[in-house]
């Protein structure tokens, strides 16, 4: 078949007699070395050192606390404002997940996301947030009449598992949120490694009414063909490109290109992790439709959000 694949690797390495004197000890050893790889972004060498231990302990606190968090259901779901790029005006929420230790402090994604997706446990976290954020924003919708559009995440793990569709189906129904005011972020990645499996399954969940964008933008190998061949609503143009709007001209002429492609593909531009007005002044210039980042707001819990929003 001429297929391109698209191929990684992480190799954690032990050493005798330094990192251990038996088979066993060496092999978790050069495990855990391994599994810090991954957390560095793959494609690397990495050899065990007491540091990497360290990190060891801390990645089994996290994986207890995560285990912890599914058996009583204490996920915390947190909403950041999406605004549009002009007037601010609120436009919908994107939901994140948070969960803390026994001793109450919050773990930070970066931390939980890659172990839970690993081991598969993201699926009913996934699961229990989705819940959680669906009937919050049926709730603001009915009680407060506003139809705000919920961003959710969903993760290479949770796309694939068995029951999605099912899933959604069931709690769009149970919560009273309309399909299409629930949209799914997907990053390019996903699409390019695993396009055989994803699209069927995309195509499910749009059958259902649900609305998908595109994540990240910029970050992957961008395949144009991936934006015309799937009907795609919105496209969100990652940070490390907003980052670099005011001191990098490669950056603004980037973005400037993404969104004028993205409205030639009848498709909303969304900037994320917009920090600075001149970030936003720029992005203004260039027609952007919706910004997301900390010049907005931070995410917070549902209250909060409806004391300043709604």
């Amino acid at each position: 078949l001429n297929k391109r694949l698209l191929l990684s690797f992480t190799i954690g390495a032990s050493v005798f007699p330094d990192d251990g004197q038996q088979a066993e000890i060496l092999l978790h050893n050069a495990n855990t070395a391994m599994h810090r790889g991954k957390e560095n972004g793959r494609n690397q060498t990495v050899q065990f050192t007491d540091s990497i231990q360290t990190r060891a302990e801390r990645l089994l606190h996290v994986e207890q606390a995560i285990q912890k968090a599914i058996d009583l259901g204490q996920i915390e779901t947190y909403f950041q404002p999406l605004v549009r790029a002009d007037t601010l005006q609120i436009v919908g929420v994107e939901a994140l997940m948070r969960l803390r230790d026994d001793a109450g402090e919050y773990i930070s994604p970066d931390e939980f996301i890659i172990p839970a997706e690993e081991s598969g446990q993201i699926v009913t976290l996934g699961k229990f947030q989705l819940y959680d954020a669906c009937f919050q924003l049926a709730a603001w919708q009915r009680h407060e009449n506003m139809p705000l559009r919920l961003s959710y995440n969903l993760s290479p793990r949770q796309l694939q598992s068995p029951g999605l569709v099912e899933n959604v189906e069931q709690i769009l129904k149970a919560s009273g949120l309309p399909p299409g005011l629930l949209e799914f972020e997907i990053t390019e990645n996903m699409l390019l490694e695993n396009d055989a499996k994803v699209r069927p399954i995309l195509e499910q969940l749009r059958e259902i009414g649900t609305t998908f964008a595109i994540d990240d933008f910029g970050t992957g190998f961008s395949s144009m063909n991936y934006l015309s061949s799937f009907p795609f609503n919105r496209l969100k143009i990652d940070k490390s490109l907003v980052w670099g709007l005011t001191n990098k001209p490669g950056s603004r002429a980037i973005t400037s290109s993404i969104i004028n492609m993205v409205h030639d593909l009848d498709m909303t531009a969304i900037a994320e992790g917009v920090e600075l007005p001149s970030q936003r002044k720029i992005l203004l210039s260039q027609d952007c439709d919706e910004v997301q980042g900390f010049l907005v707001d931070r995410p917070m819990i549902p209250k909060e959000l409806e004391d300043r929003y709604i």
